[in-house]
């Protein structure tokens, strides 16, 4: 029988995502749970914009990242049957590849190997449209210079996870997917859960969608690309699946289990970062990773002792599925979490907004200008690469003016020579140029 105490929490949990997704603030699908019972799974907004098709927990989504923490996994049970050890060289596997011999496996799965970011280079929105097989994709990132000497510091990288889909197919003479759909998804009844590609037809899954000023699809990638990076789709409850088989050690054994969360350089561990945060005046444990891959975001938790799960799965770029996530977290371990601000947006001529209009230069991150512009007597700003969002006014005094973001929950609150923006979770000022 359910509590009064738990019936409040999935009220409040419920309402803070309805408060969010009628917004415009929540587009995907929330699963939250405690000691094994789920107090909330439920879909908000669209999987389909184009033909309004609602979000459900069945909703099937592209999980980036998260897909990190399943090619570790086959790393892991590929070293319980010793076939592989996490200290053997790269080249072992790949003769040729430069410092091979001095990059291990367990560089690749923490980000310490110093081999660049494939997915960071000047080119990449070019060549994610291109159809790769791994050694192409490697073939790209592999006689780059090394950032840093292996062993020496964190710095994430999905060219690790590329080199490391490469082993365990080499090693297992099938596809990553093929061995992960034998040893985990099969075996964990996790049926709506695999790799993704741009052909076959998937039932209950989402589209992508971006923000460009409005909402649009979002940019196209051929997910042969990704890999063992962040190529697989799921649901919030096949993940749940695959969290309870974690705790429970169905999966990996005892050993493997602990090296998966031993924390490292940069909080992380095997495919999954390892870190501590406070919630109700109290530390929690926390591990999980987060996932973006064009027009999709996802975030996956747990609370280690509290055994408190949370994941958010999102189809559109603009969810903040990280601050969502760590509000419903607190509403679960009974903090107080206030609901979303509501803007109204003011009268306000555009005459009065000149001013504002230019490039600004973000003090604390470098090569980074977000810039205001008027497009039909409406005010956007964008970084010229990944977002633009149409901005509203809520306030006006003196010369300060406060705007809200239209589609993502954020503010950008202008002086005379300065912008201090709040979004994606950042509280940044921006100067004037």
């Amino acid at each position: 029988m359910v509590s009064d105490m738990t019936k409040d929490i999935i009220k409040k949990l419920d309402n803070y995502c309805k408060s969010l997704s009628n917004m415009g603030y929540l587009n995907g699908s929330v699963l939250v749970a405690n000691e094994g019972s789920i107090l909330l799974s439920k879909g908000y907004g669209m999987a389909n914009f184009e033909f309004e098709i609602d979000n459900s927990p069945q909703t099937i989504y592209r999980i980036g990242s998260i897909t990190k923490q399943f090619t570790a996994a086959a790393i892991l049970l590929l070293q319980e049957s010793n076939v592989i050890n996490t200290n053997d060289v790269v080249s072992r596997f790949l003769h040729d590849y430069p410092r091979g011999d001095e990059i291990t496996i367990h560089h690749l799965l923490t980000h310490t190997s110093g081999i660049p970011n494939f997915t960071s280079l000047k080119d990449y929105r070019k060549t994610m449209k291109l159809p790769m097989i791994l050694e192409e994709t490697i073939h790209v990132f592999k006689d780059l210079p090394l950032g840093f000497e292996p062993g020496e510091k964190f710095e994430y990288s999905n060219s690790g996870y590329s080199l490391l889909s490469y082993i365990i197919e080499t090693v297992t003479n099938k596809t990553l997917e093929s061995f992960l759909q034998e040893k985990i998804f099969n075996v964990l009844g996790m049926m709506n859960t695999g790799f993704d590609n741009n052909k076959t037809i998937i039932k209950n899954r989402a589209s992508g969608y971006e923000v460009w000023g409005e909402t649009v699809n979002a940019e196209y990638i051929d997910m042969s690309v990704p890999s063992g990076a962040g190529a697989m789709y799921s649901t919030t409850e096949d993940l749940y699946i695959w969290n309870l088989a974690m705790q429970s050690k169905k999966i990996l054994n005892k050993a493997s289990s602990a090296l998966m969360m031993k924390t490292n350089m940069g909080n992380y561990g095997y495919g999954v970062f390892v870190y501590e945060e406070e919630i109700n005046k109290l530390t929690r444990k926390v591990t999980g990773h987060g996932g973006g891959i064009n027009g999709f975001l996802s975030e996956y938790r747990c609370y280690i002792n509290e055994d408190i799960t949370v994941i958010v799965l999102s189809n559109i770029s603009t969810t903040q599925v990280g601050k969502i996530a760590n509000a419903l977290a607190k509403i679960a371990l009974k903090e107080e979490v206030g609901l979303p601000k509501l803007y109204s947006k003011i009268d306000m001529e555009l005459k009065q907004c000149e001013r504002l209009i230019g490039d600004y230069k973000m003090e604390n991150i470098p090569n980074t200008t977000l810039e205001v512009t008027n497009q039909l007597g409406k005010l956007y700003l964008s970084d010229n690469n990944t977002f633009k969002f149409e901005i509203c006014p809520f306030s006006h005094e003196g010369e300060s003016m406060g705007f809200f973001t239209h589609g993502m929950q954020g503010t950008a609150t202008f002086t005379k020579n300065e912008m201090y923006v709040e979004l994606f979770g950042i509280s940044e000022i921006a100067v004037k140029l």
